[in-house]
């Protein structure tokens, strides 16, 4: 007599920057379709963007909650999808509060980076040079600030 062959879906956060949450393991039978489970993993900086079964997003995407059916024919296997994440860019005059931009308060410069440089009174920010980028990470800034000499 034959037996169906079920499978595990796992999900992993694969969050660069602060993550959080907790998601279930589903088990599923071959041939038979299976949901995926609602994301409820968060990551500071970032939206959701869907699943995939490559942590670097090379391999087979699925959308939120999708239903699935038959991601492996091997019987207990485990199969890993991984969040996948869209950074958050915010304009011009705002920076990136959480996961949110909002707009420079007054007395600050804002990149349209989500970096926001305050600066003391009656300085005036002269000169503001990106350095080199490293993958998923702000640019670190040189800056040349110009405070009123007093006599």
């Amino acid at each position: 007599q034959w037996e169906v062959n079920n499978y595990f879906i796992e999900y992993d956060n694969n969050c660069k920057s602060v993550g959080s949450g907790n998601m279930p393991t589903d088990e599923c039978s071959y041939d038979t379709g299976c949901q995926l489970t609602q994301n409820d993993f968060s990551c500071t900086g970032y939206t959701f963007n869907g699943w995939n079964t490559a942590a670097n997003g090379s391999g087979t995407p699925y959308t939120n909650a999708q239903s699935v059916k038959n991601l492996t024919t091997t019987n207990g296997e485990i199969v890993n999808l991984y969040a996948q994440w869209e950074a958050i860019t915010c304009g011009a005059g705002q920076y990136l509060d959480g996961n949110i931009c909002v707009e420079c308060p007054a007395g600050s410069y804002c990149l349209g980076d989500n970096t926001e440089i305050s600066c003391p009174p009656h300085a005036a920010v002269t000169r503001v040079m990106p350095m080199a980028r490293m993958a998923n990470s702000l640019a670190p800034l040189r800056m040349e600030i110009r405070l009123p000499v007093s006599t």
